[in-house]
Order: C-alpha cells, then structure tokens, then sequence
C-alpha cells in the first residue's frame, strides 16, 4: 500500500527460512503443524463471526480460478505461489464460514474483490499467509497484517511513527525500542486495511496515531490527517506475538439494535 522505499524493503526483503534439502520434510510438517496452532490460537480469539486460515507461501497456481488467475498472470514465479497462497487461504476461510468456496478476484486498484456479504483480508509475511473473513452482516470491516517478531531499525522509525509515537517508544527500555517500534508498523497496516475496505481511501503513516490500552494487547487509532473520525473511531484493535510472529487486526463486529417489547404493549 505504501511505496516508501525503505518500508518496501522493510515488507518485500525478509531473510528467508534457510532449509536443507535432506530435511526439507521435517522442516515442512514442523511449520504445518506452527500453522495449525497460530489458526487455533488465532480463531479462538476472534470468535465465530470471522473464519481464520493460516499457511505457507507455497500456492498452487493451477489451483487459482480463472477470474483469480489473470490479476496475476505477468508476475514472477515466487509472487504467482504467494497471491496463491493468499488467495486459497481465503476461499477456505470463506468455505468455512458459509459452506461453500468463490473466486477472489481483484479490484481496479488490486485489492481483493471479495464476493457478495463477504468482508475479509489477507497478509503475508516472509513464510506465512494468512486470512481472515466475515459475514457482512455480522461484521463491518476487516484488517490483519502479520510480520516476524523482529524489531525494526531506527533509520526507519520516524517514516513509521508521529512525534506522539516516537515519544511513546522513546520512553520504552532502550531493548525493547525496536519491537514497540514494529508493533506501530503491524497496527498501522492492520487499520489501513481496515479503513481502506469502507473508505477506499489510502492513507499515510501519519495521519493516524495508534494510542495502546493498558495491556498492550489492544489498540485504538486517532486522527491527526484527513481521516473519517466517526469511521475510525468504530475500530477496536488487537496485537498478538503467537508463534514467533506479530499479528494486528481489526474486525468490528455490527452491534444490532432490537426493538424491546413491554407486556403493556
């Protein structure tokens, strides 16, 4: 969404999962199995309005509808398998919540077009995918990211971080800097999404502030640019470290009103 050349780096140049060719099938059914407990952990989490589905990066391209297929036909190999990835986890996370799968393909501006009375997102990292989809009745937007829990360099924090962030992470053990630093990032991303589902609408890395509730754990955002305050004031964010990865999202859920009826009715 950003092409800041240092986050493009930052999102696109991930050391990659060294892997010996001898153990290639240990190496594999061990992240199998850190998928499952990251969805478990994941699902558990968010509840049942909104499936969750976590994998690798190795997408079947053959496995990609024809409407899906084309928004990626001139891309390099490694990025097909990753928007195949992607794209499968979330026609099973759609299958898992209405019972039955539905082509994704692209909007104009690349974004997944997500079928009728879906909302959802997909993130990627540097071996994993993951998606997170909801019925449009239950659940007004979606927003994940997911990045390693690694922390960011300092060159990097002011692109990120307004000046009430980098105080925030100023006043953080010197240690623990860089990662509070990613967690801004992680959150950020997350909201983007989140907004850019109902607004279409791409913001900049500073025109909100991500303020953290006492834990830690949950996040709300402020505006300090152009932004829908009334829009952005429905969302309510998590930040999780699960399986050596951090994950932000957002999903608010549609609080219906009923009318209640008195026995002097």
């Amino acid at each position: 969404m950003h092409v800041n050349p240092a986050i493009h780096e930052l999102t696109r140049h991930r050391p990659e999962t060294l892997c010996i060719k001898s153990m290639d099938f240990l190496v594999n059914e061990d992240h199998g199995r850190r998928y499952e407990r990251l969805e478990r952990e994941l699902q558990g989490l968010v509840g049942a309005h909104v499936a969750v589905v976590c994998t690798d990066l190795e997408g079947d391209i053959d496995c990609l509808w024809p409407e899906e297929r084309h928004v990626i036909s001139s891309a390099v190999p490694r990025r097909q398998r990753e928007f195949a990835a992607g794209r499968s986890a979330a026609r099973e996370a759609i299958r898992r919540l209405i019972g039955t799968e539905e082509p994704i393909p692209a909007n104009f501006d690349r974004s997944p077009c997500w079928p009728a009375g879906i909302v959802g997102s997909i993130a990627h990292t540097s071996d994993a995918c993951l998606a997170m989809v909801g019925n449009q009745n239950s659940c007004l937007s979606i927003g994940v990211d997911i990045e390693s829990n690694t922390g960011i360099e300092e060159s990097l924090w002011e692109i990120i971080c307004n000046s009430e962030e980098m105080r925030f992470i100023r006043d953080q053990k010197p240690s623990e800097q860089p990662l509070f630093a990613k967690k801004l990032f992680v959150a950020k991303e997350a909201f983007y999404k989140w907004y850019f589902a109902q607004k279409r609408t791409v913001l900049d890395f500073h025109d909100v502030i991500v303020h953290w509730c006492d834990n830690t754990c949950e996040f709300k955002v402020s505006a300090c640019g152009s932004v829908d305050v009334d829009c952005i004031n429905q969302c309510n964010g998590q930040i999780l470290t699960l399986e050596g990865y951090l994950i932000a999202y957002c999903a608010t859920p549609i609080v219906h009103s009923y009318r209640l009826e008195t026995a002097n009715e």
